[in-house]
């Protein structure tokens, strides 16, 4: 194993041991890439948590060129915005920033693989109510 990222796991392993626990871990691939089959590019990881008081978050992560974890953002649940087989996340967190640009991570749990090797669907980006500002969507695999 890599020392640089064995020296990585055991800085964080106190971390890891007060967490949040986790409710879902997904590894994800952008569309682009899925289909052109470069899997080692562009790679985030989604934790989706639930904080002792039951508040739902989701937390990203990319993997670097050089192999190195680099945090991403910490979106919260977005209340009424979820159905049966989708969860949307947000970084807006105060009434009073509504209709004003934020970013934003999607989940679908609708299975578009098969019972063996599950497959969902994943949009990060930024806007607001139904505007778009940018987006980029991903395929994910449960970890």
């Amino acid at each position: 194993m890599n020392k640089k990222l064995l020296a990585i796991i055991l800085c964080m392993l106190p971390l890891v041991a007060k967490s949040d626990p986790s409710l879902m871990n997904l590894m994800c691939v952008t569309e682009f890439d899925f289909h052109n089959k470069k899997t080692t590019q562009n790679l985030m990881m989604i934790d989706v948590k639930s904080s002792n008081e039951g508040m739902g978050y989701a937390v990203t992560k990319f993997l670097s060129r050089d192999g190195g974890v680099k945090l991403g953002m910490t979106y919260f649940k977005a209340s009424g915005k979820e159905g049966d087989d989708f969860i949307l996340f947000s970084t807006r967190q105060n009434l009073e920033d509504i209709g004003k640009d934020a970013d934003f991570l999607g989940i679908s749990l609708k299975n578009q693989g098969d019972d063996d090797h599950p497959i969902y669907g994943a949009v990060i980006g930024r806007g607001h109510d139904s505007v778009t500002v940018h987006q980029t969507k991903y395929f994910c695999m449960p970890q």
